[in-house]
C-alpha cells in the first residue's frame, strides 16, 4: 500500500523531480487536464458531465491526499514532503476547470485560447501556491495534517479559478 501512495501522492513520480517538483507537478495536472477534455471533446461528452467527472474526481484526490500524507509522511518525516504533488494537482485542476466552464463552447477550436487559458492558470495558480497570500498563507502554517497540505492549494485553485472567471466575463 506505501508503494501505490507513493505513486498517487507524487503523481507519477513527478514530485521526485529534485528541481521545482511543485511546479512539474502542475505541468502535469495541466496536461492530464488537457488531453483528458480534449478527450471529452473528441467524444462529445457534455460540460455537465464533464464537470461532474471532474467534481468527482477533485473530491476523491483531496480525501485520499488527506487521510494517505500522514502514512506518506512516516516515511518522509515530513507532513508537507516537497515529493507531495497530488495537492497542486487538485488546485491546477480546479483553477483549469472552473474558468474553462465558461469558455467550453469553442475551446478546442481555438489554439489562442487554448494557450492564453492554459498559461495564466498555470502561472496564476504557481504565484498563489508559492507566495500564499491572505488566508492561504495562514492555513499553510497553522493546519498541520493531510487536510491541510491539500487544503491551501484547493483554495489557490479556488482564487485562481474565480479570478480567471472574472476575466472571461468581464473581457
Amino acid at each position: 500500500m506505501s508503494k501505490i501512495n507513493e505513486i498517487i501522492l507524487t503523481f507519477f513520480y513527478i514530485g521526485k523531480i529534485k528541481k521545482a517538483p511543485g511546479t512539474f507537478g502542475s505541468i502535469g495536472a495541466v496536461a492530464f487536464w488537457f488531453f483528458l477534455n480534449k478527450y471529452f471533446f473528441i467524444k462529445e461528452i457534455s460540460l455537465t458531465n464533464q464537470n461532474i467527472f471532474w467534481g468527482i474526481f477533485l473530491l476523491s484526490i483531496l480525501l485520499y491526499g488527506s487521510y494517505a500524507i500522514k502514512f506518506y509522511a512516516k516515511k518522509t518525516k515530513e507532513i508537507d514532503h516537497k515529493s507531495i504533488v497530488l495537492d497542486e494537482v487538485l488546485g491546477q485542476i480546479l483553477a483549469l476547470q472552473m474558468s474553462f466552464s465558461f469558455i467550453s463552447k469553442n475551446y478546442f477550436l481555438e489554439n489562442n485560447l487554448i494557450t492564453i487559458h492554459l498559461i495564466l492558470s498555470f502561472i496564476a495558480f504557481r504565484f498563489f501556491d508559492i507566495r500564499k497570500p491572505f488566508f492561504i498563507g495562514y492555513c499553510d502554517r497553522h493546519f498541520k495534517s493531510g487536510f491541510g497540505v491539500m487544503f491551501d492549494d484547493l483554495l489557490c485553485g479556488i482564487i485562481v479559478g474565480i479570478i480567471g472567471t472574472a476575466l472571461i466575463i468581464f473581457s
